[in-house]
């Protein structure tokens, strides 16, 4: 069903299913900025581009985009690839990304 394709040592890991790429699960043990673990992720080719183009979109239910700590929307940068933060109404966590990474 899922490869590991992630698992940095930092207290999660990502799995990418077999039959659609573009989709992961992402499994961690603690708090994010969007919400608890696990996130549904969603392979992007160009994280700013989509932020870009999710800033112009009006949420009318609930959900949004997810600031940084700063109370800014950006794209956050680490060592794997580029990721946007967002929460469906319910608080659930969908991550946007753009992988660099090989999967393991």
């Amino acid at each position: 069903m899922f490869d590991l394709i992630n698992n940095f040592g930092t207290g999660f890991c990502t799995l990418r299913s077999k039959r659609l790429p573009s989709l992961n699960l992402i499994l961690g043990d603690g708090y994010n900025r969007a919400g608890s673990w696990p996130a549904l992720g969603l392979s992007v080719s160009d994280c700013c581009e989509e932020l870009n183009r999710l800033r112009s979109i009006r949420f009318e239910s609930g959900g949004g985009l997810v600031p940084n700590e700063l109370g800014q929307l950006e794209v956050f940068e680490y060592p794997g690839g580029r990721n946007i933060s967002l929460r469906d109404p319910d608080n659930h966590q969908i991550l946007l990304f753009e992988d660099f990474g090989d999967p393991v």
